[in-house]
């Protein structure tokens, strides 16, 4: 059975290396990117099926990423934050996140 494929947005790598380990060892194919360019990449490429998604991302704007990830393709999206303001996790589902996990 192929393993399913998940894509992590993070601008920091060791988190992005934690998260990519703990999936990976659990079975899951990861696509690491840093950028909201790189995901958009990705996504025409070798769409996942989930994407985690930072919004602390220097210069861009997480929830532009994620409303552009809702407009053009159907994928589970997890927002994995620091930012644990109730505003920002509102918005976050607003603007189409199936989860937000500070």
């Amino acid at each position: 059975m192929t393993p399913q494929h998940i894509g992590v947005l993070d601008d920091e790598l060791d988190i992005a290396v934690l998260l990519a380990q703990y999936l990976g060892n659990h079975g899951f194919r990861v696509s690491r990117v840093q950028t909201g360019p790189a995901l958009m990449e990705l996504m025409a490429s070798d769409p996942p099926a989930l994407v985690l998604l930072d919004l602390g991302l220097p210069g861009e704007d997480g929830f532009a990423i994620a409303r552009q990830l809702r407009e053009h393709w159907r994928c589970g999206l997890v927002i994995v934050t620091g930012r644990g303001d109730a505003v920002d996790k509102v918005v976050g589902l607003e603007v189409g996140a199936d989860d937000y996990v500070t």
